[in-house]
């Protein structure tokens, strides 16, 4: 499950979310166990409302081992 290390979203107009609107997200890299990506929010109308960033921390979820009768 990857965790949110940093993020913000900038608010270029005002927006009502309880509407149809596209978030749209491109990632950029994932290297290092680490996630960077950018994203707009726009309208259904197409009117670009915010814009947003975020990188994410990827781990390794790490197995335990069951021992065995014996």
């Amino acid at each position: 499950m990857p965790r949110s290390l940093d993020h913000a979203v900038w608010f270029h107009r005002p927006a009502r979310l309880d509407d149809w609107v596209l978030l749209d997200l491109v990632p950029h890299t994932v290297a290092g166990g680490r996630g960077w990506y950018t994203g707009t929010v726009s309208t259904v109308d197409g009117v670009l409302r915010a814009s947003l960033t975020q990188e994410q921390l990827y781990r390794q979820r790490r197995v335990r081992q069951v021992e065995g009768p014996g």
